[in-house]
């Protein structure tokens, strides 16, 4: 993770699994590229990352099952839509310990070899495999472009096993996360149109730093405060800035649980020698007992964090965490005058 930075703005977390029948499916995912270069790697895991939903499906830190990779390959193309795959003119193979398939273990987390494939700034990189399996992670809420062939066509589907990042080689100033849930990983903004929150703090922040969306659709503050896969990838950042807690409220957590979470993970990320910037939890449509909490929770954050940044004073209508000025998952709006002046805040601390 040293000369291996993030290059894509986009969130493909393992958020739940899929079940799947065994045989050999095709897919395609295409990432955005923040910042360019020509040496890329990918990491993928096998164990899921946080809760989802309600947790009667899966839980974090669950394991999926054994499954395989084979006959991987990259390329890149200008432009690729939500519903119409791009085809790129030429294709690099991904091999595996030099190996061009890969079984995997339960809860097994590994690298890609290296790939030398050129790709330049706002072009999409074409992450192309073939696997078979039939407990798989996903990324069920993912909102980029991901694709199976089926019956001689593409077909968009969330169920497929992507990547936990797409890396390149370069040098950078800073490794900057951002650990959170739905509303980090960017739901509520336009799909594929990398107009979320954290999104927006990186283009202003530019390309001197890399950015790591660790955002996942329904994660908690006490998944993360489990310290297991999803943390892990926030402990080899420089600088971590968190927005967790809704799904907690929204789950029935008490103000003093949500603390104690948060509470932990920063200690845990400020003892691996993360920097680590706490957000308040933004508004959502709570019902009146979760707003009493969230207004418990961030005064605690308030007057507990050093590194603190108050979106309630961008986000909120007259100040009320259950009306939110720009939606619960901030639209294209929303989402520019958060990332613009959280970016602001994290300047101070570059």
């Amino acid at each position: 993770m040293q000369t291996f930075v993030s290059d894509t703005l986009a969130s493909s977390a393992a958020q739940t699994f899929f079940k799947s029948d065994g045989k050999e499916h095709l897919c395609r995912i295409y990432y955005k590229v923040f910042a360019g270069g020509s040496e890329y790697r990918l990491m993928f895991g096998n164990t899921v990352d946080s809760t989802f939903a309600d947790g009667s499906r899966s839980v974090a830190n669950m394991l999926c099952g054994e499954w395989q990779i084979s006959c991987a390959r990259v390329g890149v193309v200008s432009a690729c839509g939500m519903e119409n795959p791009a085809q790129p003119e030429k294709f690099t193979e991904i091999l595996f310990e030099g190996a061009s398939y890969k079984n995997i273990l339960p809860g097994e987390r590994f690298f890609t070899d290296t790939v030398k494939i050129k790709a330049g700034r706002g072009e999409y990189l074409c992450v192309e495999y073939v696997f078979r399996g039939k407990k798989l992670p996903c990324h069920e809420e993912i909102i980029i472009p991901t694709f199976i062939y089926e019956n001689g066509a593409w077909v968009r589907t969330p169920f497929v096993p992507v990547p936990l990042t797409v890396q390149v080689k370069r040098e950078v100033k800073k490794r900057i996360c951002f650990l959170g849930d739905s509303i980090t990983q960017g739901i509520g903004s336009t799909p594929n149109r990398y107009a979320h929150w954290c999104a927006v703090c990186a283009e202003e922040l530019g390309r001197e730093y890399s950015f790591y969306n660790l955002g996942i659709g329904s994660a908690r503050a006490s998944d993360a405060a489990s310290d297991s896969v999803w943390l892990e990838r926030a402990k080899n950042c420089d600088i971590c800035v968190i927005c967790l807690g809704t799904n907690d409220l929204l789950h029935g957590f008490s103000a003093n649980e949500i603390c104690k979470s948060l509470s932990r993970i920063i200690s845990i990320l400020e003892k691996a020698g993360v920097c680590v910037i706490a957000q308040t939890i933004p508004p959502f449509e709570y019902p009146a007992p979760a707003a009493q909490n969230c207004k418990r929770v961030n005064e605690y954050i308030r007057n507990t964090f050093f590194r603190c940044f108050d979106n309630t004073l961008f986000l909120c209508k007259d100040g009320d965490v259950a009306s939110p000025l720009y939606g619960g998952h901030p639209h294209d709006e929303g989402c520019a005058v958060w990332g613009k002046n959280i970016a602001l805040h994290i300047k101070e601390y570059l």
